[in-house]
């Protein structure tokens, strides 16, 4: 502390940000754990860490900075060793004057001061920064940008040739030679690694004209990561041919691979694909984490009703279940939850699936081979010739394979499979559009869970807040009273990379097929028949479903806009803007008369009931 100046108590009491009786607390909260005063005051709730920053910069009278406001410059980062920085916790800022600002997790550590000083031959001031955001930015600064040293190196390749259309190519020898060298290995692992601890979903390479790109899929959306020099690209994409068992010499058709890899600990699966492109090959990594993967039912966001329900069906001899969604809904995470629902020594389960994401302990697994005979159609005849009592298809993507299943289904077996389909009326129409007769639909399907998956709210920033009377006008409209809901957001920090949302929940719908509906069904029903016929039974459409995890928080109101068109048409015409200040709810209008989400016909409201699990992948 600087002589003269108040100690960091009295500073944040004259600021505002503490009381007396909170800094007693505080300092018999310091004596008992041994830890600093702002470690106490954090501890206790009653101060965040850039308060304890901006109180810190002025004991100390050296400057605060805000990583979020002033992000490092790029430049800066490269100046000192990936060692150094996380070591002592500093990472450089920018040049003020002739001085280096330097954010610091500990302001007081002279040896940190010194240790930079000498790295980079400037004169360095340390500065107080909240703990959080530091903490934030040395994992991503310096887990992918400390790769920049491995750059330089170009490693003989002739960069001309790691163009697309030059028609040009290198030996293998030199692609192999390239693919293992030190500082390639170390990039490729480090991405890999970065990505699965950030919770991506995939790992995009992309190479442009001066560049390459790397971005992440994180809970759904695109978000660039790093750049990298062109010169690496040739070596980056031998190295991930090497380590996923693809041609290493072929550059000029599209390729798939695998590998398995191990990050914390725990086992990773990766599947690779590779597309030749104008500026070189593309290639994306798509990251299936076992932990994601292996679910039970219950931890899935399902609301109790429904997964009473869903139970029901898989417990079941016989039948077709079909879970439905586009690419990336979850499908197969269901689908797994579903098969380790049913999984036990009295039950002999085989799947056919392209390819096996995850191995089951239990369950007999079946890779598709075409071009060794091992289509799915193929497969599935030879599989019920195996004493069979649940069979899982991975996809039904043709009349084929969609007869074959509906058969199995009718004749003793639990059939579970996946189509791509937007909602459940979709997969009825898709199945009648296959050629699949509709008697042999309404005489083999048991039920079609169609899914997606939404934003859920950051807990670390989530807030309340109070929707706009147009925005809570057209709530109303589509799904009913919103009397007694919470509706929240999040601020945006660092473990949410200041989005306000972390990690996605389902949002289901489903359809139960009963007698009543086969009649219909086998009568030669239109879908909208049909979609007719469950809303006025009362069936809860997924849009229903994420509006209901809205009221409860979960989800952010604007994630119900994105699913559902109903709603989405609403809103456009009202002209109503979906964020509002953040503020405290207050009581709700008065609802009128709710209408059907889908088909326009008036549906019972269940009481609003809390999910019992949330999945987050």
């Amino acid at each position: 502390m600087v002589p003269g100046r108040p100690n960091l108590g009295r500073i944040l009491i004259d600021q505002g940000v503490i009381t007396n009786p909170q800094l007693d607390a505080a300092i018999q909260h310091q004596i008992t754990r041994g830890c600093r005063l702002g470690e106490a005051l954090m501890d206790l709730g009653f101060c965040s860490d850039a308060g304890i920053a901006r109180a810190l910069a002025e004991q100390l009278e050296i400057p605060f900075v805000d990583l979020h406001q002033t992000p490092p410059v790029p430049s800066f980062l490269a100046l000192l060793p990936r060692e150094i920085a996380l070591e002592h916790g500093v990472i450089p800022v920018r040049m003020e004057k002739d001085r280096l600002l330097v954010a610091a997790r500990d302001p007081f550590d002279i040896r940190a001061d010194e240790v930079v000083r000498q790295a980079t031959g400037m004169r360095v001031v340390l500065c107080s920064a909240p703990e959080s955001q530091l903490t934030e930015l040395l994992q991503q600064c310096y887990s992918l940008n400390s790769l920049e040293d491995g750059q330089s190196a170009e490693e003989g390749l002739d960069d001309a040739a790691a163009e697309g259309d030059s028609g040009e190519s290198v030996s293998v020898d030199q692609l192999t030679a390239a693919g293992e060298q030190v500082p390639t290995i170390r990039m490729v692992n480090a991405l890999i690694a970065d990505g699965i601890r950030r919770g991506a979903s995939d790992i995009h390479i992309e190479p442009e004209e001066q560049r390459v790109r790397v971005r992440y899929r994180l809970d759904g959306r695109m978000r660039t990561m790093l750049t990298i020099q062109r010169s690496m690209l040739q070596s980056l994409v031998a190295r991930i041919k090497i380590i996923s068992g693809m041609d290493i010499a072929e550059n000029r058709k599209p390729q798939d691979g695998g590998a398995r890899v191990k990050v914390d600990g725990k086992p990773v699966e990766l599947r690779i694909s590779t597309l030749p492109g104008i500026y070189g090959e593309i290639v994306v990594i798509r990251i299936l984490n076992h932990d994601t993967a292996l679910q039970k039912l219950d931890s899935l966001g399902f609301e109790p009703d429904m997964l009473g329900d869903l139970r029901r069906l898989l417990s079941a001899r016989q039948g077709m279940i079909l879970i439905t969604g586009p690419t990336g809904s979850g499908k197969t995470t269901s689908l797994y939850a579903a098969l380790g629902q049913i999984n036990n020594d009295e039950v002999n389960i085989i799947t056919v699936e392209d390819p096996v994401e995850i191995k089951l302990p239990g369950i007999n697994q079946v890779q598709v081979h075409d071009r060794a005979g091992r289509s799915f159609a193929n497969t599935l005849r030879s599989m019920l010739r195996q004493d069979p009592d649940v069979i899982m298809v991975g996809e039904i993507r043709d009349l084929e394979t969609a007869d074959i299943a509906c058969r199995a289904a009718l004749t003793g077996h639990l059939v579970l499979s996946t189509l791509h389909t937007q909602h459940t009326m979709g997969t009825l129409a898709r199945l009648f559009d296959m050629g699949v007769a509709p008697y042999v639909v309404a005489a083999s399907l048991n039920g079609v869970l169609a899914q997606r998956l939404v934003r859920r709210v950051c807990e670390n920033c989530a807030e309340d807040y109070e929707l706009t009377p147009s925005f809570k006008q057209a709530l109303q409209a589509c799904y009913g009273s919103i009397s007694g809901a919470r509706f929240r957001r999040g601020k945006g920090c660092g473990q949410c990379n200041r989005t306000g949302t972390r990690g996605r929940v389902g949002v289901y719908e489903l359809l139960l097929v009963d007698e009543e509906l086969r009649h219909l069904l086998a009568g030669g029903a239109s879908t909208r028949q049909v979609q007719e016929f469950v809303l006025q039974r009362g069936f809860r459409t997924m849009e229903e479903d994420a509006f209901r995890k809205a009221c409860h928080g979960l989800i952010p109101p604007e994630e119900v806009v994105n699913l559902g068109m109903g709603l989405a048409l609403k809103v456009e015409q009202m002209g109503v803007p979906l964020g509002a200040a953040p503020a405290v709810p207050s009581a709700p209008a008065p609802a009128p008369a709710a209408s059907g989400a889908s088909g326009g016909a008036s549906l019972p409201r269940a009481p609003l009931s809390m999910p019992q699990g949330l999945l987050t992948v």
